[in-house]
Protein backbone atom coordinates (compact mmCIF):
# COMPACT_ATOMS: atom_id res chain seq x y z
CA UNK A 1 0.00 0.00 0.00
CA UNK A 2 2.51 1.92 0.81
CA UNK A 3 3.65 1.82 -3.10
CA UNK A 4 0.40 2.96 -4.13
CA UNK A 5 0.01 5.82 -1.47
CA UNK A 6 3.20 7.43 -1.36
CA UNK A 7 5.87 6.18 -4.54
CA UNK A 8 2.81 6.55 -7.67
CA UNK A 9 2.13 10.30 -6.52
CA UNK A 10 5.98 11.25 -6.13
CA UNK A 11 6.27 9.36 -9.81
CA UNK A 12 3.59 11.35 -11.06
CA UNK A 13 4.88 14.49 -9.71
CA UNK A 14 8.24 14.44 -10.71
CA UNK A 15 7.23 13.45 -14.48
CA UNK A 16 4.81 16.47 -14.65
CA UNK A 17 4.86 19.71 -15.46
CA UNK A 18 6.79 21.98 -13.18
CA UNK A 19 9.10 19.33 -11.69
CA UNK A 20 9.77 17.93 -15.12
CA UNK A 21 11.39 20.47 -15.79
CA UNK A 22 13.96 21.23 -13.11
CA UNK A 23 14.54 17.11 -12.55
CA UNK A 24 16.47 14.36 -14.73
CA UNK A 25 14.77 13.30 -17.44
CA UNK A 26 12.06 10.56 -17.31
CA UNK A 27 14.00 8.20 -19.11
CA UNK A 28 16.98 8.54 -16.13
CA UNK A 29 14.46 8.08 -13.70
CA UNK A 30 13.37 4.99 -15.77
CA UNK A 31 15.49 2.28 -14.06
CA UNK A 32 13.99 3.11 -10.96
CA UNK A 33 10.17 2.90 -11.10
CA UNK A 34 10.27 0.26 -14.04
CA UNK A 35 12.77 -2.37 -14.04
CA UNK A 36 11.00 -5.44 -14.18
CA UNK A 37 12.86 -8.65 -11.74
CA UNK A 38 14.53 -10.02 -14.91
CA UNK A 39 16.86 -6.31 -15.56
CA UNK A 40 14.18 -5.18 -18.11
CA UNK A 41 12.80 -1.61 -18.55
CA UNK A 42 9.26 -2.14 -19.41
CA UNK A 43 6.14 0.37 -18.36
CA UNK A 44 3.96 -2.15 -17.63
CA UNK A 45 6.66 -3.43 -14.86
CA UNK A 46 8.56 -2.18 -11.92
CA UNK A 47 7.25 -1.20 -8.72
CA UNK A 48 5.45 1.61 -9.98
CA UNK A 49 4.52 0.25 -13.60
CA UNK A 50 2.94 -3.00 -11.66
CA UNK A 51 0.95 -0.74 -9.19
CA UNK A 52 -0.85 0.93 -11.78
CA UNK A 53 -1.83 -1.92 -13.26
CA UNK A 54 -3.46 -2.86 -9.72
CA UNK A 55 -2.72 -4.53 -6.50
CA UNK A 56 -2.81 -7.82 -7.94
CA UNK A 57 -0.03 -6.90 -10.29
CA UNK A 58 1.81 -5.31 -7.50
CA UNK A 59 1.64 -8.04 -5.42
CA UNK A 60 3.01 -10.36 -8.10
CA UNK A 61 5.84 -8.20 -8.72
CA UNK A 62 6.76 -7.97 -5.32
CA UNK A 63 6.61 -11.44 -4.79
CA UNK A 64 8.61 -12.42 -8.00
CA UNK A 65 11.26 -9.28 -7.00
CA UNK A 66 11.78 -11.19 -3.25
CA UNK A 67 11.58 -14.80 -4.81
CA UNK A 68 14.75 -13.33 -7.30
CA UNK A 69 16.53 -11.27 -4.40
CA UNK A 70 16.63 -14.65 -2.26
CA UNK A 71 17.59 -16.43 -4.89
CA UNK A 72 20.78 -14.59 -5.80
CA UNK A 73 21.93 -13.07 -2.96
CA UNK A 74 23.55 -15.80 -0.22
CA UNK A 75 21.77 -16.09 3.00
CA UNK A 76 24.67 -15.06 5.07
CA UNK A 77 24.57 -11.72 2.87
CA UNK A 78 20.88 -11.55 2.77
CA UNK A 79 19.19 -9.51 5.57
CA UNK A 80 14.91 -9.19 5.33
CA UNK A 81 14.14 -6.34 7.05
CA UNK A 82 11.18 -4.13 8.22
CA UNK A 83 11.92 -1.02 9.33
CA UNK A 84 8.93 -0.99 12.15
CA UNK A 85 11.56 -3.61 13.64
CA UNK A 86 14.02 -0.45 14.02
CA UNK A 87 17.69 -0.68 15.05
CA UNK A 88 17.94 -3.93 16.53
CA UNK A 89 18.26 -6.63 13.60
CA UNK A 90 19.85 -4.58 11.66
CA UNK A 91 22.53 -3.87 13.89
CA UNK A 92 22.85 -7.58 14.79
CA UNK A 93 22.94 -8.48 10.65
CA UNK A 94 25.95 -5.34 10.77
CA UNK A 95 27.52 -6.62 13.68
CA UNK A 96 27.31 -2.88 14.73
CA UNK A 97 26.34 -1.40 18.15
CA UNK A 98 22.90 -0.09 18.19
CA UNK A 99 22.73 3.62 18.27
CA UNK A 100 21.46 5.65 21.37
CA UNK A 101 18.97 7.57 19.04
CA UNK A 102 15.47 6.55 17.76
CA UNK A 103 15.22 5.09 14.27
CA UNK A 104 14.44 7.54 12.01
CA UNK A 105 11.35 7.80 10.05
CA UNK A 106 11.73 10.03 7.46
CA UNK A 107 10.43 7.55 5.00
CA UNK A 108 6.66 7.18 5.92
CA UNK A 109 3.93 7.95 3.43
CA UNK A 110 3.27 11.23 5.55
CA UNK A 111 6.45 12.16 5.31
CA UNK A 112 7.04 11.69 1.67
CA UNK A 113 3.59 13.44 1.00
CA UNK A 114 4.90 16.35 2.80
CA UNK A 115 8.11 17.03 1.35
CA UNK A 116 6.87 16.36 -2.49
CA UNK A 117 3.76 19.26 -1.69
CA UNK A 118 7.15 21.24 -0.79
CA UNK A 119 9.12 20.38 -3.77
CA UNK A 120 5.64 21.67 -6.10
CA UNK A 121 5.52 24.37 -4.42
CA UNK A 122 9.10 25.16 -4.71
CA UNK A 123 9.40 24.15 -8.54
CA UNK A 124 5.57 26.24 -8.63
CA UNK A 125 7.60 29.47 -7.28
CA UNK A 126 10.40 29.22 -9.93
CA UNK A 127 7.81 28.97 -13.04
CA UNK A 128 5.92 31.82 -11.87
CA UNK A 129 9.01 34.45 -10.92
CA UNK A 130 11.02 33.15 -13.71
CA UNK A 131 9.79 35.54 -16.11
CA UNK A 132 9.93 38.40 -13.73
CA UNK A 133 13.54 37.83 -12.74
CA UNK A 134 14.07 37.51 -16.58
CA UNK A 135 12.19 40.83 -17.21
CA UNK A 136 14.46 42.29 -15.09
CA UNK A 137 17.87 40.93 -15.71
CA UNK A 138 16.34 42.03 -19.75
CA UNK A 139 15.32 46.01 -17.92
CA UNK A 140 19.17 45.77 -16.08
CA UNK A 141 21.46 45.11 -19.47
CA UNK A 142 19.41 47.08 -21.23
CA UNK A 143 19.40 50.06 -19.06
CA UNK A 144 15.84 50.12 -19.78
CA UNK A 145 13.68 52.12 -17.42
CA UNK A 146 9.84 53.08 -17.52
CA UNK A 147 10.79 56.42 -15.45
CA UNK A 148 13.19 58.20 -18.56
Amino acid sequence: HSVKNALVPLWQTVTSFPLKIILPPEEKLEHISFTAPNGEIDKQSGVIGSTLRGEKAAVEFYEEWQRMVKENVPEDRLLIFNVAEGWEPLCEFLEVPVPDKPFPRVNDTNELLRRLKIAKTIAWSLVAFAPVVVGFGIKTLCGYSALG
